[in-house]
Order: C-alpha cells, then sequence, then structure tokens
C-alpha cells in the first residue's frame, strides 16, 4: 500500500503585492468557522453568544464584533454566520464550540475561501470598480 502525504499549501500562495501605498495581500492566519441554528435554538445560541462573546447573532448583510475585539461574527442569513478571527492551526472549531457549547453546529470553512486584505489609501477606490455595495465611508 502506498503511504500518501499530504501537504498543506496556501490557496494563493501567499499572494502579496504593493501598488503604491496601498497593498493586496493573502491573509494566512485567520480562521472562519460556519455557525448553524438548530431547529428551535435561536434562544439557546442568542444567550450563548451573549455569554460568551457579549454579541448577538448578526442580521444578514451584517457584521458584529466581540466584546474583546477578537472575533468578527458575519451576518450570512437568518440561521447562519461565520467566525473570523486570527487562528493558525486546525482548532478553529473546538474554540468556538468550547464558548457556544451545544447551542449551535459549527463547520471549519477556512481552507474553503481565500481570503484577502485590501489597505491603503486606493482601497475604496479599487472597491468602487467591482463591488456593487456602497462603500461610502460613512456606511
Amino acid at each position: 500500500m502506498p503511504e500518501t502525504t499530504l501537504t498543506a499549501c496556501l490557496a494563493l500562495d501567499g499572494y502579496h503585492k504593493q501598488f503604491g501605498g496601498t497593498a493586496l495581500k493573502e491573509l494566512t492566519n485567520q480562521s472562519l468557522v460556519s455557525i448553524a441554528v438548530p431547529l428551535g435554538g435561536d434562544d439557546a445560541l442568542r444567550e450563548a453568544m451573549t455569554s460568551a462573546y457579549g454579541a448577538t447573532f448578526p442580521a444578514p448583510g451584517s457584521t458584529i464584533l466581540s466584546t474583546d475585539g477578537s472575533i468578527r461574527f458575519l451576518g450570512l442569513q437568518s440561521k447562519e454566520c461565520f467566525a473570523l478571527f486570527e487562528s493558525n492551526g486546525n482548532e478553529a472549531v473546538g474554540i468556538i464550540s468550547n464558548a457556544l457549547g451545544e447551542a449551535a453546529y459549527y463547520t471549519d470553512q477556512s481552507d474553503g475561501w481565500a481570503m484577502l486584505l485590501l489597505s491603503g489609501p486606493l482601497a475604496l477606490t479599487s472597491l468602487e470598480r467591482i463591488c456593487t455595495l456602497d462603500l461610502a465611508p460613512t456606511r
């Protein structure tokens, strides 16, 4: 029987490009965990999130930051959100499930997405060309 060794690799091979003072780079130290509400479990998850993170379940299209600022909850739909936080390794689901317990269903989405950070003076101008969202600084 042949021995197979799997080797992790970055989705965009650690992409990093500088455009004057504006930078676009792959984020490699972030974890993304899907949190889904069980049938009839809205109240239990709401209480668990408030207790563990001082945060409420985000509405679709909105984000909420944990009290300590370490986790951003991204509202996807009425019964699902993502938790985005800094983490290296394979413990992402454990981190969230240890805090919220059996109040939700969890899946690690970290390797299923490429995460990019666009920063600098031309970031908004760049996004305006490809994004239909209202990106005005006041929004």
